[in-house]
């Protein structure tokens, strides 16, 4: 009895968008071909070399600060130090097939980019920040809005609605700067610095970078072990709420 003959199955890995097609069907037995893997490189890093970056901002020569706590005067102010920083990540298109959305940072300008390589990529978007940017994500968050009523006919609560609100969240040490895919701009100023930021359903989650020296310092260990360190946020202008973790007893 002669050997089935095989099916060759072609495998291409596209270097932008690392798709892979395949043609023909799979057997029993297969042949794969695959080309050899090249490293990504994020489409905003060229638009990113050649932005103007902070020549492109007006000049601010007066700072508003608080009359307790200047926090504007600490807005590059951070615990971390080290060389600028690079970030990206990529997610697949809602709008379109085989398409990819790209948000890029580098220093204090945010590139966010659609398309399918460099051949196809085109520039969605460019943020120029005051602040160091220290984390970018898309962001949902469940918004309440004020729809218009018939006169006469409105009640307090019954013309509010409640969407969700795509855009990107713009972390920076002190403060967290949100645009909207509407074009609106929310910016909060937080009374602590942060050290990473997570996108939940409806909003985010911060936790607050405290140093040793300061916990050694001021609070004994019982104390610490207290302390509140991640934090809630489900609209960008609240004031960020702690959250608890509570185990259940048998």
């Amino acid at each position: 009895m002669s050997a089935p003959p095989l099916k060759k199955l072609e495998l291409s890995i596209s270097n932008s968008c690392e798709t892979v097609e395949l043609e023909g069907k799979l057997e029993d037995e297969v042949m794969i071909a695959a080309s050899e893997p090249r490293a990504y490189v994020p489409f905003g890093r060229s638009i990113s070399s050649h932005h103007p970056g902070q020549d492109s901002l007006p000049q601010q020569k007066d700072i508003v600060s608080d009359h307790d706590v200047p926090l504007a005067a600490f807005k590059d102010v951070s615990i971390r130090e080290g060389p600028e920083k690079e970030f990206w990540q990529i997610r697949e298109c809602a709008d379109a097939e085989d398409c990819d959305e790209e948000l890029y940072f580098k220093d204090r300008v945010v590139v966010w980019s659609k398309g399918c390589g460099y051949s196809t990529s085109s520039v969605k978007k460019t943020f120029t920040l005051q602040e160091s940017v220290q984390q970018v994500e898309w962001s949902r968050f469940r918004m309440q809005r004020l729809e218009p009523t018939d006169v006469g006919k409105s009640t307090l609560g019954e013309n509010e609605q409640e969407e969700d609100v795509l855009g990107i969240s713009i972390t920076h040490p002190t403060s967290i700067t949100v645009f909207t895919e509407a074009g609106e701009k929310f910016v909060a100023s937080l009374p602590f610095q942060v050290s990473r930021t997570w996108i939940v359903d409806g909003g985010m989650l911060l936790e607050q970078a405290v140093s040793q020296t300061e916990l050694s310092s001021v609070y004994s260990k019982r104390e610490k072990e207290k302390l509140p360190t991640l934090f809630s946020l489900l609209h960008p202008l609240d004031e960020p709420t702690p959250v608890l973790c509570r185990n259940g007893k048998k």
